[in-house]
């Protein structure tokens, strides 16, 4: 038997996971293997948000934020500076939902500053090395020019 479980629980056992995560590693979320960890996490809330009503996907979406930006401050463009890079990508992906939002001005300002994130992640990313991020993310940047341009 399958039994149902709601947004809200599967936020708080996602936050309890994540907390157990650090805990049982004893890994900071600034330390090399924090970081690598922290990115998944991110994918997990993220993903969570997809099948959420959008009052609980607003929750999943800014765990996923924080997450990301986590991630943006324990890197930096000299140390771990893909990392950097791609969890730009992941963070601005995350403000292009338009569930993130609660108003179409700040959906608008989301786009603005998402955009600024992609291009930002193609400067760490080679075309040549990387070439499958460096397409997922001039795709993504082309659907967030394309949004803008219609909100």
């Amino acid at each position: 038997m399958v039994i149902a479980i709601g947004a809200t629980e599967r936020y708080a056992r996602h936050v309890q996971c994540c907390n157990q995560t650090w805990a049982f590693g004893r890994k900071s979320p600034t330390s090399k293997s924090g970081v690598r960890r922290k990115v998944p996490w991110g994918g997990v809330a993220f993903r969570l948000s997809e099948f959420d009503p959008p009052e609980d996907a607003r929750n999943q979406l800014y765990l996923a934020k924080q997450h990301y930006e986590d991630v943006r401050a324990a890197c930096s463009e000299h140390v771990l500076p893909k990392h950097f890079g791609m969890a730009s990508a992941l963070l601005a992906t995350v403000l292009g939902d338009r569930n993130l939002a609660s108003s179409d001005s700040e959906y608008v300002d989301n786009l603005r500053r998402s955009i600024g994130l992609y291009l930002l992640a193609l400067s760490f990313v080679s075309e040549v090395r990387d070439a499958e991020d460096w397409g997922k993310i001039q795709h993504n940047l082309g659907l967030a020019y394309t949004e803008l341009a219609k909100a």
